[in-house]
């Protein structure tokens, strides 16, 4: 059976880095010019039928399957510490960043918070942020830690791009063109200051992953440190996200 290799990973940053960074401010700079002219689509929850139901309990019980099958690749793949040390404390972290929302569609089974928050959702975070690092060790082993997180987060927003839209039309969750009450411009009826948090979501996660794994903890220490900073990274990445949603107010 196959173990991941404790190869040593190199946690200064490479000149991958900047050439990184260039794509990743590109990408939104180039998102952003796009959202101006994108077509906003009539909000979900007039047109919510049948067919989005089945769309939406579908993708809750996909949502939930695909966890399950990740946590079996990775117990197979990566082993038992690993696992228990990565998917608890993303699913924490999944849930608490999911709680504030209240643009979830409540006919969904699994709700949870007082705003409805879909469990589905929180399951995919683990889901995503599991697919995303075992991607990025495949494509190279030799990426920092900064330089991965990056990767991660920005093929994540390259699969959000679509899921988010196509969500929406679906009336999985709504939009109505603002984000914790601030106007925003919009990505086919999607804020754009969403897919740059999913950026931050899924950058902060990785990295902290990553520097914890190298670290010389025991396991049972990772274990405990993977769940108890959980809180620390929500708050980091909400602080990024209200810091570039005031700086696109202010770049109107």
């Amino acid at each position: 059976m196959f173990r991941f290799s404790e190869k040593s990973h190199m946690f200064k940053p490479h000149r991958s880095t900047i050439v990184l960074i260039l794509v990743m401010i590109f990408a939104f700079s180039v998102l952003i010019i796009v959202s101006k002219f994108a077509y906003t689509p009539s909000p979900a929850e007039e047109t919510f039928g049948i067919d989005n139901w089945i769309f939406l309990h579908i993708f809750e019980i996909l949502g939930f399957l695909a966890l399950v099958l990740s946590i079996i690749h990775s117990l197979r793949v990566y082993g038992r510490d690993y696992t228990l040390i990565f998917f608890p404390s993303c699913f924490l972290y999944g849930l608490i960043l999911e709680l504030p929302f209240d643009s979830y569609n409540q006919n969904a089974w699994l709700k949870v918070g007082p705003y409805g928050s879909m469990l589905s959702v929180v399951a995919g975070w683990c889901v995503i942020n599991y697919i995303l690092l075992s991607i990025s060790r495949g494509m190279s082993c030799n990426l920092s830690v900064i330089d991965r997180g990056i990767l991660c987060g920005l093929l994540g927003v390259s699969i959000d791009i679509p899921l988010d839209p196509i969500a929406y039309a679906y009336g999985l969750w709504y939009w109505d063109g603002t984000f914790f009450g601030f106007p925003v411009i919009t990505f086919f009826g999607v804020p754009v200051i969403n897919f740059m948090n999913w950026f931050y979501t899924i950058f902060v996660f990785v990295v902290f992953q990553e520097y914890l794994r190298k670290s010389d903890f025991s396991p049972k220490m990772k274990f405990l440190v993977s769940l108890l900073t959980i809180p620390l990274l929500v708050m980091i990445v909400f602080l990024l996200a209200y810091t570039t949603l005031h700086l696109l107010l202010i770049m109107g």
